[in-house]
């Protein structure tokens, strides 16, 4: 009889601790709740936060300035500035947990924001921007787990700096300049031999950062350069791993493929590469499947969807966004969104939404639904925020969870 009873009082206190321990596991594919952009703008550069409605549709927010200056790099034919997709790069905002990081290429500067969790609207400067040790930021990769946030240079000082940072900002303490031999000039010229991303691999064991060819590939052919994590310290070493993947033109941006080592590479000459790469000591990587984009022109941002199973892909130069699957390399939509915008840049995949940043002189955000699963893409909202223009860049979105 007692048992029974401790029993029945077991189960009673245990069930409220159970549910709460289950509530606090993160959902596996969490919508978001506010969706982030940089305006890049060459007077102040702010990041503009959107909220999100329970249907994914996006509505006016709030802006946040960033301490430092946007910019853009220079055409090479003709030679004019290249106000839409400015920087030319993957990655120039990034949220971490409970922080946002973004880059001000005018400005030479790295800036760290903190998000309040219970207003993710409600964005915070954390201390002053820090010097990027280089010209002309792009792309940054960031790991909670390491404590430390790298940003690549792009300009006449190229390379990657990796800081540490904590709640009171970014330290530059220590940190020193990996360099690349770009032979660049600040503002870069471009398209070819600028820098396409940088991301940390799935289990932060390394960091990845790549470049696209020169028009003298002898010269400058372009590179995945890997920068391996030492496991004791957890920092990120100075000392680079570099490969040309083979088939590899113009490297881009890239997302990681989860519970693989491989890689989703854009390049923007033909399409897609998947890579595989190998852990230490060779640090090699190797082209495991060249993706053709039929009728592509700039296909340059990628990340994966765990809804679907499958890898979005924007196109800078047509207004397209490409489905593929990650493992085969097929095409599964080439979908044409109704309405006039130009082309799509920087993405984020939440849920069962697709965020992507449409350049314009009102830029805008085009909201599709994935719900239906890979092959259902559809484009259910092309909103324009207020004072976002042609210059803007990078996506990140607060989901609640890290």
């Amino acid at each position: 009889m007692l048992a029974s009873i401790l029993l029945v009082l077991f189960a009673y206190n245990v069930r409220p601790l159970l549910a709460t321990c289950v509530a606090a596991s993160p959902p596996p594919d969490p919508p978001a709740k506010v969706i982030y952009t940089l305006t890049n703008d060459l007077q102040a550069n702010e990041v503009v936060a959107l909220p999100t409605g329970k249907d994914g549709l996006l509505s006016e927010g709030t802006r946040t300035w960033t301490g430092g200056k946007g910019s853009y790099f220079i055409n090479v034919f003709p030679a004019s500035p290249n106000i839409s997709d400015a920087l030319n790069s993957q990655n120039s905002l990034v949220r971490e947990g409970d922080y946002l990081f973004a880059v001000n290429a005018g400005s030479n500067t790295l800036s760290m924001l903190a998000i309040k969790p219970r207003d993710p609207l409600q964005l915070t400067l954390i201390g002053k921007p820090v010097n990027t040790l280089g010209e002309f930021p792009v792309t940054i990769a960031a790991s909670s787990l390491l404590r430390q946030v790298c940003v690549t240079n792009g300009g006449a000082i190229a390379g990657v700096a990796c800081f540490d940072y904590s709640a009171t900002g970014i330290s530059p303490h220590g940190a020193v300049l990996r360099p690349f031999d770009l032979g660049q000039s600040t503002p870069p010229t471009g398209f070819p031999n600028t820098i396409g991303g940088s991301l940390f691999n799935g289990d932060t064991s390394a960091l990845y950062v790549t470049a696209k060819a020169g028009l003298n590939a002898t010269v400058h052919p372009g590179f995945f350069t890997i920068f391996p994590v030492d496991a004791s310290t957890k920092r990120v070493s100075t000392k680079a791993h570099v490969s040309v993947p083979k088939d590899s033109v113009a490297l881009y941006g890239a997302t990681n493929l989860p519970g693989t080592t491989n890689i989703f590479q854009t390049d923007a000459a033909f399409g897609a590469l998947i890579v595989s790469v190998s852990g230490a000591p060779a640090w090699k990587v190797s082209t495991i499947k060249q993706i053709n984009i039929p009728n592509e022109e700039a296909s340059c941002w990628a990340i994966y969807s765990i809804h679907t199973g499958t890898v979005f892909v924007t196109d800078g130069a047509k207004n397209h966004i490409y489905e593929i699957d990650p493992t085969t390399g097929e095409l599964i939509t080439s979908y044409y969104p109704p309405n006039k915008n130009d082309g799509m840049l920087d993405h984020w995949v939440a849920g069962q939404y697709v965020y992507a940043l449409a350049p314009g002189n009102q830029s805008a955000i085009t909201v599709f639904d994935i719900s239906g699963g890979r092959g259902t893409i559809k484009q259910v909202q092309n909103f324009r925020p207020k004072g976002v223009g042609l210059t803007a860049q990078g996506m990140a979105a607060w989901t609640g969870w890290n």
